[in-house]
């Protein structure tokens, strides 16, 4: 029987040694890889409460689902902003407090009331131009958000209702508490915006615009149509048409209409049915002066028109760039 010398009992002993070594590496990483251990996406979750219910077994949700959301702080703001009462200066509040946190988060989450949180989509999907980072605007309760705002990376402007994402600019209110997108499908990552490459901007809203919406409905006449015009000093107006685009056409509205044309007053045409694949305006609306808002949801297309007047003062450069899409807003 040959004895091992000592040098070789030495050799020995180190690949031993080394085996167990990774042996027990190799159970370390088995257990928490099977654990499910795994890193979120955004570690970093700003929380803007403007005033919406935070549920009262939030404590003990965060405990068990702690795993899937990154470390986040609120900011409560005070009861100016419920939804109902919302005005235009409160988004530039909005978008200048995400300007000076921008660079400090990963996300960022807006929970408030479900009354307005489609207009407060709209705008701000315009209002930040280069979005890089997920911004999410919900009612639903808070531990969803923050679960969804920790896994995603889709660079826009959001809504999370019903466990699903929407495209801000693309969701209508379905009902008192839901929201949905009946003309672009649910977002993930293959059908979001691509990250842009430009540096991310913040632009605001002039108070001083005034932009309204008028649906067309049975009866509506140029009288009326005029008088409420002249009533609201209107900068713009978005008027929701029946159906593909059809409103009384008669002499004297489009005379009414030529008239507000050439007072500078920028009009789009969008649908009042909720599903449309584009809006058909009769030729002789366009040559009156109202411009297609092909698929636009009412909420976009006034949102659009606001921020385009804000910062643009050519009206003919803003009728050309209401028809373009900027934020997917629209299908060409």
């Amino acid at each position: 029987m040959k004895f091992l010398k000592q040098n070789e009992k030495v050799t020995l002993v180190i690949l031993i040694t080394s085996a167990l070594i990774m042996i027990i590496i190799s159970i370390y990483l088995g257990v928490n890889s099977y654990s499910g251990a795994k890193k979120n996406l955004n570690n970093n979750i700003h929380v803007i409460d403007l005033g919406g219910y935070i549920e009262d077994n939030f404590d003990e949700n965060y405990k068990k689902y702690q795993n899937k959301i990154g470390h986040f702080d609120i900011n409560f703001y005070d009861n100016n902003f419920m939804s109902s009462d919302i005005i235009i200066n409160d988004w530039n509040i909005l978008v200048n407090d995400i300007n000076y946190k921008y660079n400090s988060y990963d996300a960022f989450i807006i929970k408030g009331e479900p009354d307005t949180l489609t207009y407060t989509a709209s705008a701000l999907s315009f209002m930040i131009e280069n979005l890089r980072k997920p911004i999410i605007i919900t009612n639903e309760d808070l531990i969803s958000s923050l679960i969804i705002a920790s896994n995603t990376d889709i660079p826009e402007v959001m809504i999370f209702s019903k466990g699903k994402l929407l495209r801000g600019c693309r969701a209508v209110s379905n009902s008192s508490n839901c929201q949905t997108s009946p003309n672009y499908p649910f977002l993930n990552t293959k059908n979001s915006l691509i990250p842009p490459r430009g540096s991310t901007n913040f632009k605001l809203l002039s108070e001083n615009i005034k932009v309204i919406i008028v649906k067309i409905f049975p009866g509506i006449d140029s009288k009326y149509l005029l008088n409420s015009i002249k009533k609201n000093r209107v900068d713009g107006v978005i008027f929701e048409l029946y159906g593909e685009g059809s409103m009384p056409i008669n002499q004297k509205m489009i005379k009414t209409i030529n008239f507000l044309s050439d007072k500078g007053i920028i009009m789009v045409a969008v649908s009042q049915c909720k599903r449309i694949s584009n809006i058909k305006l009769d030729i002789r609306l366009t040559e009156a002066g109202i411009l297609s808002g092909y698929d636009m949801t009412s909420e976009a297309a006034y949102a659009k028109l606001c921020f385009l007047m804000s910062n643009i003062s050519d009206n003919k450069l803003i009728g050309q760039l209401m028809e373009q899409s900027f934020r997917g807003e629209m299908t060409i």
